[in-house]
């Protein structure tokens, strides 16, 4: 079964199922929670809160009951897979960079020997943006535009 989370203002989670096991002092809830009230200093509340909403919703769920310690590298790649599914390349994207965040606070704290995100890149498990390729060929469009511009003036000015 899945276990559920609750974020309380201050940061905290609360947890449904396997209570026991996920309040655990390194579990990546429990380590998470640290490193967000660690991390939201000098941010805007927003911001913070956007990222807990993140946290919550796509990355506690699946990596929030494991030992920190114990995550490996395709572990985290399944979470951004599975976000990605849903069409929801964007917050897959930012779920890899924050989980990569609370990695390196676990590691530099003690919690984790290593991080397993810290060779991986959006563009290593992600499909490539759409956008991209969208904006890429209007901007060729403009430069074309632009070109034949210049060239209109030259004979203007010529003429």
């Amino acid at each position: 079964m899945a276990v559920s989370y609750w974020h309380r203002p201050d940061g905290t989670a609360e947890i449904g199922e396997n209570a026991e096991r996920v309040a655990s002092e390194n579990s990546f809830a429990s380590v998470s929670a640290r490193w967000l009230e660690h991390w939201q200093e000098g941010k805007s509340p927003r911001h913070v809160d956007s990222t807990r909403r993140r946290l919550a919703s796509n990355i506690l769920p699946s990596l929030g009951a494991l030992q920190i310690a114990e995550i490996k590298t395709p572990d985290v790649v399944a979470m951004i897979r599975a976000i990605e599914a849903r069409g929801a390349r964007d917050i897959a994207k930012r779920a890899l960079e924050t989980t990569g965040q609370i990695f390196r606070y676990a590691t530099t704290n003690g919690y984790a020997e290593r991080n397993p995100v810290a060779d991986v890149r959006p563009r290593d498990i992600l499909k490539a943006s759409q956008r991209r390729t969208a904006l890429a060929l209007r901007l060729k469009s403009c430069l074309t535009c632009y070109d034949r511009l210049r060239c209109i003036q030259g004979r203007m000015s010529h003429g």
